[in-house]
């Protein structure tokens, strides 16, 4: 009988162990399940935050790619109005235009020259947008 006694005593506490055991097991697969939750709702949230910011880039793509044109026309439309300023202060005799100064053509070839370099500076934002 003191056998069985110690028997049954062994397997309580085997038993006991085995209950605790189980215990941390399920607090550590809780802290791991709340832990892939917050991982999933953050991957939830960069990927919406990715979507919205891909659609801000489509759409700016596709104002710069309308608005090249358009500021190539500007540019061109500005530097026939300087050339048009520039022509208007050349002094006029005998109905004919005498020499146009040639610091008005420095000036807007020097402009013609700073535009191109600008624009060229703004097709290369539109190459690194694309990629």
């Amino acid at each position: 009988m003191n056998l069985a006694n110690e028997r049954l005593i062994d397997s309580v506490t085997k038993v006991t162990e085995l209950l605790r055991a189980n215990q941390l097991l399920r607090e550590e697969v809780d802290t791991l399940a709340r832990s892939s939750e917050s991982k999933d709702y953050e991957l939830y949230s960069l990927n919406s935050e990715n979507a919205r910011l891909r659609e801000r880039i489509e759409i700016l793509e596709t104002i710069v790619k309308a608005s090249k044109q358009d500021y190539e026309l500007m540019v061109n439309e500005h530097i026939l109005d300087r050339v048009i300023k520039e022509h208007k202060k050349v002094i006029r005799v005998d109905d004919r235009i005498d020499n146009i100064p040639n610091n008005s053509i420095d000036k807007v070839y020097h402009e013609l020259i700073t535009l191109r370099d600008h624009n060229r500076v703004l097709e290369k934002r539109v190459k690194t947008l694309e990629k």
